[in-house]
């Protein structure tokens, strides 16, 4: 293959996916040319890591609609007309334009859709972060999505050549939800720049000592959007009850909505003195504060692909306590390389903390493991090869 084309969205998890996965495709000598939203800064294109992008002034940053389907359709075409594509990789929906204004069959391009969720998901999510009345209006929205997608006819996806799911457990419920596109789901677990996110003993002591945290303590870290979804109110109360919560400091990276709420219950609770909100952390910034902690928290109520968290801990060789929910289990091996527990199980959690905190020897060979797994199966160069791999296999069916 020499060129392909792929539609992202702003930072975010998915864009921290799709950046790593086309910085590594080009690398490989793949022409890449991005067609997505409306840049921030109004730029209209831009060149970065061999990567050319193309913004579309007229849609809305990081948003999804019929403005972009169309836009992103016609730039589409007539970039294929200048310089052909030989594929079309796609970000979750990005490219239902391309698919279902029929020019899939019309253009011959084969396109692969990454899948991050799906909707049955994301409204088990929604769901679940049900704290006050008018989150249901979003429980509502989704209900409305799920009724609409299953009401439109098997063909509406036929033209997809490929669906990749970031984890397994996505995989089967993609078979489930679509089993006419059985054959075409292929599992690209979530890779990470393993140079990048590793062990750096030396770096996490510095930075334990500008902010004032003992090497006695047992730091736990969360890092991630402050959304009720992902649970960090249940990281509060399981670090209320544990017995051992004075050697114990919760360090939480990220800004979201939740964290006024999350604030005033942590002084609540009495934990004022033992967590520390760092706000928001810069991406490249993330992995000295792996490095800086004992292990990695995710009790999270969301049903996603696969945390994007998740795999930078553990190929920074921290043991990790996450709910087994979603694409989770396709990363963390209980027992081996952290925790699995219920969702919204915060007993469990606490036990689990408990059993971390106790035991750093137990942490060390855990997050030797972490280390030693992702760096053979949650690589950036393992997803960038399997990518490849089944764009290779659907580019060679249209020839």
């Amino acid at each position: 293959m020499s060129r392909t084309v792929q539609e992202i969205n702003p930072r975010g998890g998915m864009e921290t996916h799709g950046e790593l996965l086309l910085t590594g495709l080009a690398a490989r000598g793949i022409r890449i040319e991005v067609i997505t939203t409306r840049h921030p800064d109004g730029l209209l294109s831009l060149e970065k890591n061999g990567v050319h992008y193309h913004f579309l002034a007229d849609c809305a940053t990081g948003a999804y609609s019929s403005t972009y389907f169309e836009k992103s359709t016609e730039l589409l075409v007539e970039r294929h007309t200048d310089q052909p594509f030989d594929a079309v990789l796609s970000q979750s929906g990005g490219a239902f334009g391309y698919v279902s204004r029929g020019r899939r069959r019309t253009l011959g391009v084969p396109v692969a859709y990454i899948m991050h969720g799906i909707t049955p998901w994301e409204l088990r999510s929604a769901r679940a972060a049900v704290a006050r009345w008018r989150d249901w209006i979003n429980v509502f929205r989704l209900f409305l999505v799920l009724v609409r997608e299953r009401l439109l006819p098997a063909h509406s996806n036929a033209d997809v050549d490929a669906m990749l799911a970031v984890s397994e457990e996505l995989a089967c419920a993609i078979r489930i939800e679509w089993p006419h596109l059985n054959e075409r789901v292929y599992t690209v677990v979530n890779g990470v720049d393993s140079e990048l996110f590793r062990p750096d003993p030396e770096g996490g002591r510095s930075l334990r000592t500008t902010h004032g945290i003992g090497d006695e303590e047992v730091v736990v870290l969360m890092a991630g959007r402050l959304a009720r979804e992902k649970g960090c109110h249940l990281a509060l109360q399981a670090l209320s009850r544990l017995a051992m919560k004075d050697s114990v400091r919760l360090v939480i990276a990220g800004t979201g909505p939740e964290r006024e709420r999350l604030e005033r219950a942590s002084r609540e609770l009495g934990l004022s003195a033992r967590v520390l909100f760092l706000g928001h952390v810069e991406w490249s910034l993330l992995p000295r504060w792996y490095a800086a902690c004992d292990l990695f928290l995710l009790p999270t109520l969301r049903w996603e692909g696969l945390p994007m968290s998740v795999v930078e801990a553990l190929s920074c060789g921290r043991p990790v306590i996450a709910s087994r929910i979603g694409g989770v289990p396709s990363a963390v091996m209980d027992g081996v390389t952290g925790e699995l527990i219920e969702a919204g199980d915060t007993e469990a959690l606490t036990e689990a903390l408990a059993r971390m905190v106790a035991d750093p020897r137990r942490r060390m060979e855990m997050g030797h493991a972490a280390r030693e797994d992702a760096k053979s199966r949650l690589s950036q160069e393992r997803m960038v090869e399997q990518t490849i791999e089944v764009l290779r296999r659907i580019v060679g069916k249209d020839a």
